[in-house]
């Protein structure tokens, strides 16, 4: 039957013959026969150019270019009028975004978006807020909505993910105090943080102003250890 019908699948033999698909597979592999079966292919209309292209079962699209444009349109956005292209799926109005008053994922992009949720959820009237930097401060613009909502809580407002970066790390290297210590190679005296823990944690018992300096000080321990076991 594999030969005679080769688009046949596991489960059509099985049925056919009046057992399992399993038994149908482990029969076709003792007979040294492929398993898989091929697709048939027939000749269809695109749904969106109309041409002509040979497709497996459900294929409805001669290319991917074509189902986007087909499941997609051309809409306003709600914020600022401007004609974008979106999906279908994006714009149905549900039970839920009725709700709400939401009128689809029709925005050019998130800061339109932004604007128009920020109207829509009481935290003002739209708009940009000029701010300055709590890092380095530079002036920014920041939507109404989000100012007004990091106000309430406090937070402080950044420029740029760096600029964010670099006061966390300044506020906790501001949390830790500096410590002076002796090298115990060079004797330089030096200064760094969580000293202390790092003499608990030395197994010498010694600190060390650089990497350089604890290697030299393992060398000439190693060395003196040879020295003594040759004596």
């Amino acid at each position: 039957m594999r030969w005679t019908n080769p688009c046949a699948t596991l489960q059509d033999m099985g049925d056919h013959f009046g057992v399992t698909k399993e038994r149908i597979r482990q029969v076709l592999n003792e007979l040294d026969l492929p398993t898989r079966h091929y697709s048939e292919k027939k000749m269809v209309g695109c749904m969106k150019c109309g041409n002509s292209f040979l497709a497996k079962k459900g294929k409805e699209f001669c290319s991917i270019k074509c189902r986007q444009d087909y499941n997609s349109v051309m809409v306003s956005c709600n914020q600022c009028g401007k004609m974008v292209k979106k999906r279908v799926s994006d714009i149905v109005l549900t039970e839920n975004r009725l709700k709400i008053g939401y009128k689809g994922n029709s925005f050019c992009d998130k800061k339109c978006q932004g604007f128009w949720l920020a109207e829509k959820h009481g935290y003002g009237v739209g708009g940009e807020v000029t701010m300055s930097c709590s890092q380095c401060n530079k002036e920014f613009h920041i939507p109404m909505g989000i100012y007004k909502s990091r106000s309430k809580k406090g937070q402080d407002l950044f420029c740029s993910r760096d600029c964010h970066r670099q006061y966390v790390r300044n506020r906790r290297m501001l949390r830790k105090k500096s410590e002076e210590g002796i090298c115990g190679f060079c004797g330089k005296k030096f200064q760094s943080y969580g000293l202390i823990k790092r003499m608990d944690k030395s197994k010498c018992g010694k600190l060390f102003c650089s990497v350089q300096c604890g290697n030299q000080y393992k060398r000439v321990e190693k060395e003196n250890r040879l020295k003594l076991g040759e004596a």
